[in-house]
């Protein structure tokens, strides 16, 4: 289950990632091979950045359920807290690898263009 929802995320990102680099290249009015390689190597730089800074920055909750007053009560569970501020990190560790393997797979395709073109 997790496996599909990773893969849809992915998809996603890649989603994106064409949209993106379509934008830029329209708006730019680029029409040589090497000129969208090269847009479509800063996106995926970009993407893979953000990837970066969700996985190594702060959770993605903030400062975690303390913050959200979702915090359960340490007399019912005193570890409940701690298990929260994992979880929040787990996930934002997990986004970002995401992000980072989506940018990778994006400068591949965009390697694999410029190569089947010029």
């Amino acid at each position: 289950m997790y496996i599909l929802k990773a893969l849809k995320i992915l998809l996603v990102v890649e989603f994106v990632a064409a949209l993106a680099t379509l934008a830029i290249v329209t708006y730019r009015h680029e029409t040589t091979a090497l000129g969208i390689s090269n847009i479509s190597t800063i996106v995926a730089i970009a993407i893979g950045v953000v990837g970066t800074l969700i996985k190594n920055g702060a959770s993605v909750g903030g400062l975690g359920p303390i913050e959200a007053d979702m915090a359960t009560s340490v007399a019912d569970d005193p570890r409940g807290v701690r298990w929260a501020r994992y979880e929040d990190y787990v996930a934002s560790l997990s986004y970002g690898v995401i992000l980072i393997v989506g940018a990778v797979i994006w400068l591949l395709i965009t390697v694999g263009f410029y190569k089947l073109v010029v």
